[in-house]
């Protein structure tokens, strides 16, 4: 006799055009800043939960849907002005990750990291699919 936890997590969205459908993952937050270098943004990155990587990899293995990291990045936590949308797919962030060091998440979890350059604009990401049009805030 097994228990079993069943920990579900969701998927934000979907970006579907003609017969092309990407899975999106969205988040909302600011880049982290390193303290001593706040404005130099070679020293900038996001982080992603181990436990929601791992079960996009996993549904991006069964099912062969790129999944796409997209940020919507704000000022700050408390007045969370929009600034624009940063993005990058799961296959690029594992290229990039820091695979030797991760941070404590929101939820107190791991989270691996990504240079913050790696990321692109919203539109330049889903024009390497043809997918062409306006993103809004």
């Amino acid at each position: 006799y097994f228990n079993v936890v069943f920990n579900i997590i969701d998927i934000d969205g979907f970006i579907i055009k003609d017969k092309k459908i990407i899975i999106v993952e969205i988040k909302e937050k600011s880049p982290n800043k390193n303290k001593k270098s706040p404005d130099n943004k070679q020293f900038w990155f996001y982080g992603w939960d181990t436990r929601r990587i791992l079960w996009y990899a996993f549904i991006q293995r069964k099912i062969g849907l790129d999944i796409l990291y997209t940020v919507r990045q704000t000022n700050n936590r408390r007045e969370k002005e929009f600034i624009k949308w940063d993005s990058i797919f799961l296959n690029d962030f594992l290229k990039v990750v820091s695979w030797h060091k991760s941070i404590d998440g929101g939820g107190g979890e791991g989270t691996l990291i990504a240079p913050y350059n790696h990321f692109k604009s919203l539109d330049q990401v889903l024009s390497k699919y043809n997918f062409q049009g306006k993103t809004y805030d």
